[in-house]
């Protein structure tokens, strides 16, 4: 049960491998584009687009259902 307030999907994201984190911080939290997160994280944006591929599937295979519930709810 994630602590009260977290939700389970910010409680997956924050589980994540540094770098899928980070490009799903920027580009869901923050709003940035690919090219503005390869510049940040130092990175080709084919790699950037990678991150938050890989990212997403690992918080899918975390989340189940819920991953679908909360993308629809926003």
């Amino acid at each position: 049960v994630p602590p009260e307030g977290e939700s389970p999907v910010l409680q997956a994201v924050q589980s994540l491998p540094e770098k899928y984190r980070r490009a799903i911080y920027l580009r869901y939290y923050e709003e940035y584009t690919v090219e503005e997160i390869a510049g940040v994280m130092g990175c080709r944006p084919s790699q950037v687009s990678t991150y938050l591929y890989r990212g997403k599937a690992k918080l899918r295979t975390a989340l189940g259902g819920s991953y679908e519930r909360a993308c629809l709810s926003e």
